[in-house]
């Protein structure tokens, strides 16, 4: 009898044993993955329609823009710490505030920018700055090339980080970073102000090996006042992306705004924005090698 129970308590051990493995989430290593001669482009479409009612007076401004961002890899160390230099091929823009005539400007095929554009057309077809992103995403060295480089290039991260270890469906990180806003400051001079933001990321579910990861901003500074609140509105995005887990890059992410603001310029002004930005992967590959293989065919 005891040889019995002996056998059966054994039995019941390994059952356990065996249903809390079969109970262990599958966990999903998200990191970044680079060779070097690698060209990455991404087109981006930012499209934006901002409201503004200020003493009985209302405004409209529209805006649509189109742009092909590339990541020339130049390295990649034993470490998997990628440096590669970051650019824009091509932009088409296209812009209207209230009562004026729509600007309109496509670098592909327009020589001289409309005078709103010129900064940007300057950014075209040139180094703007040449990063340092380690495996999960964050940036290890940057150096700025371009004056007036893009927000999104001269400071803060490139790209979404990525957890430090593997993690199952429904695990969620963070980024804490800091946006710059302008505020009144003595004698009506406007002084810089650091605000204190968080970013939340999830991953949401994997199929086919696409991570699915939602994305939420968050303002951590409590209690700002509406001329701060009109500086970060269009700042608070909050979207999805999809990252492809084997080939270590994000395939498509798309970005929303949609707030509002009221008082900011005194007593009944408001300001809505509704804002959307939506990155596809276009390709990525040794631009190189193709090209040396085209010449050899020819």
């Amino acid at each position: 009898m005891r040889r019995l129970l002996g056998c059966l308590a054994a039995a019941v051990c390994i059952a356990l044993v065996s249903a809390a493995g079969a109970d262990e989430p599958t966990k999903y290593d998200l990191k970044y993955k680079f060779a070097p001669g690698e060209t990455i482009r991404s087109r981006v479409t930012h499209t934006s329609d901002v409201h503004t009612t200020i003493k009985n007076t209302h405004e409209k401004a529209t805006s649509k823009a189109e742009s092909e961002k590339v990541w020339r890899v130049t390295a990649v160390s034993p470490t998997d710490e990628a440096t590669f230099e970051y650019s824009v091929d091509y932009v088409a823009m296209r812009g209207k505030v209230g009562d004026y005539a729509e600007v309109v400007y496509d670098s592909r095929k327009d020589v001289v920018p409309p005078d709103v554009y010129k900064g940007v057309a300057k950014t075209v077809k040139t180094p703007i700055a040449e990063i340092t992103l380690d495996a999960r995403g964050r940036v290890v060295k940057r150096e700025v090339k371009l004056q007036n480089a893009p927000a999104n290039v001269s400071g803060g991260s490139v790209t979404l980080p990525m957890p430090n270890e593997p993690i199952a469906v429904g695990h969620s990180w963070y980024d804490d970073f800091k946006i710059p806003v302008k505020v009144d400051g003595a004698a009506g001079a406007k002084i810089d102000r650091q605000i204190k933001a968080r970013q939340k990321y999830k991953l949401e579910s994997v199929t086919d090996g696409i991570a699915r990861i939602s994305v939420v901003t968050q303002v951590l500074d409590p209690a700002l006042p509406a001329a701060i609140e009109v500086q970060l509105v269009q700042r608070i995005l909050n979207g999805e992306l999809r990252f492809d887990i084997a080939k270590g890059r994000i395939v498509s992410q798309s970005m929303k705004v949609d707030g509002s603001v009221i008082d900011f310029h005194g007593a009944g002004s408001l300001m809505k924005c509704k804002m959307e930005i939506v990155e596809e992967l276009v390709s990525a590959a040794v631009e190189t090698a193709k090209k040396d293989e085209r010449t050899e065919k020819k």
